[in-house]
């Protein structure tokens, strides 16, 4: 490892130890975070200095994973593009390819313990593979950029790039060939078949190839939209307060509270069932849409809620119910619209569509129950 003192010289790609990266053919900077603690050492190589990242995730890794899997920072959680390195890589090395979100980079580089290889990150604005490949950031233009302005062909004596296989929609592959000489190929879909993918002469088995969308794997995506839709629970609490301290009863602000609190259990109810229900049985529930596996979860809530109604209501009228139903679904419906783009259940057009047609009754929906509430109150003072 080099002395803090030649740091700034010796960063790939023109990277100094604050982070910042620049592609001096298209002038971009990439202010990202550091990866010093996951640096092992720098080699020279043909194209300059090669940062050699570490296969195994330290504590730092990991609370990062945990911060960002509770939606923490997301945005920012980012690796520069550039070039790095794993092991000791010749010119013969196999040439990785990877998004700069850094869970997929780090997904990547601890599977590659014992392997030499070079590991190319492209920019794609910080989002994973899979969608980065929906989105156009895993595209064909970003990709031909890297391998020229990295020098890609004269680091290594060979003509391919592994591509992981997620990121296959977002790829041309022949005008990839056609530009820069370097023929595609894609790996396998899970990073933990890399290394097997290798010894296999790049040849990917057909359970490499399979796409699994398993109980692990939703229940890792949930902790992140819980946090995220939880953040309005406060203002549901306090549109309660208010909805309620508007009365020509007398007002007890205790009860108040308490009777607002009780008015957005349903509410609470249906954003565990968004989140947290809908892709736990998401194999069970019926239909191949998104928002109607919600709404057939939340269908189940309302129902519960109805059966509940004298306990969360304290009691209220038939059209606050109704209201509250409404809202119910809409709210199930909507969160469970949110899973389908992390799926495999769904092409990306059909998940646009799906949300072009889900969106306007969602809120023509919430519109009728809000203005239900409205009338209950109304109908207090008539």
């Amino acid at each position: 490892m080099k002395n803090n003192k030649d740091k700034d010289n010796d960063m790939p790609n023109g990277c100094t130890p604050k982070g910042c990266c620049c592609d001096d053919n298209h002038g971009d900077v990439y202010p990202y975070p550091p990866l010093s603690h996951c640096i092992e050492k720098y080699i020279k190589t043909s194209v300059g200095d090669v940062a050699v990242v570490k296969t195994t995730l330290d504590a730092e890794d990991k609370l990062g994973a945990f911060r960002v899997r509770i939606g923490i920072k997301r945005d920012d959680y980012r690796v520069n593009p550039g070039v790095y390195a794993v092991g000791n890589p010749d010119d013969s090395s196999p040439v990785l390819v990877s998004a700069n979100y850094k869970l997929s980079f780090d997904a990547l580089r601890k599977e590659l313990s014992d392997v030499n290889a070079w590991i190319v990150v492209i920019d794609t604005k910080g989002i994973n593979v899979w969608c980065a490949a929906g989105k156009g950031t895993f595209g064909t233009e970003e990709i031909i950029s890297k391998i020229n302005n990295l020098q890609i062909a004269k680091l290594v004596s060979h003509k391919k790039i592994i591509l992981p296989q997620l990121g296959a929609p977002g790829v041309q592959a022949h005008i990839i060939t056609k530009q820069t000489g370097f023929k595609v190929v894609f790996g396998p879909v899970r990073a933990q078949d890399i290394k097997a993918f290798l010894e296999n002469n790049m040849i990917a088995s057909r359970a490499m190839r399979t796409v699994l969308f398993s109980l692990k794997d939703r229940i890792i995506i949930i902790p992140v939209e819980l946090v995220t839709v939880s953040i309005p629970i406060p203002i549901f609490y306090v549109f309660f307060i208010i909805y309620n301290l508007i009365s020509k009863q007398p007002i007890v602000f205790g009860e108040v509270l308490l009777k607002s609190l009780l008015n957005i259990i349903p509410f609470v109810g249906a954003i565990l069932l968004g989140t947290v229900f809908v892709p736990i049985l998401l194999p069970i529930i019926p239909f191949r849409a998104f928002s109607l596996k919600g709404l057939v979860i939340g269908v189940i809530g309302s129902v519960v809620t109805m059966l509940l109604y004298p306990v969360f209501m304290l009691p209220e009228s038939i059209l606050f119910m109704i209201a509250t139903v409404l809202l119910m679904l809409v709210i199930t419906s909507y969160l469970a619209l949110n899973f389908t783009g992390t799926s495999t259940y769904t092409s990306f057009s059909g998940a646009e569509l799906e949300t072009q047609i889900t969106f306007p009754i969602a809120i023509v929906t919430a519109i009728i129950g809000v203005v239900l509430m409205i009338v209950v109150k109304i109908l207090e003072f008539v």
